[in-house]
């Protein structure tokens, strides 16, 4: 829920929040905090806000995936 997360995100300080199916090992969204924040209030679900996480798959070196992501700007990788 939106204000679990929000309480989360005060209490831990995080930047970023996975979303899971199920399993924590299923994750299906990444929700921005500054999102959260913004919006957080009026949204009914964690849905409404989140983003298609960044997928790396297992075979992929390091040093590639650091360049890839500098590249994209990307913050956060599954």
């Amino acid at each position: 829920a939106p204000r679990d997360a929000v309480a989360l995100v005060r209490e831990r300080g995080f930047s970023r929040i996975p979303i899971y199916r199920q399993r924590e090992t299923n994750i299906v969204g990444v929700v921005s905090v500054k999102d959260l924040l913004n919006r957080g209030a009026s949204v009914p679900t964690l849905d409404v806000l989140k983003r298609t996480p960044y997928y790396v798959p297992e075979t992929k070196r390091i040093d590639d995936l650091l360049r890839e992501m500098q590249r994209n700007r990307t913050h956060m990788a599954v």
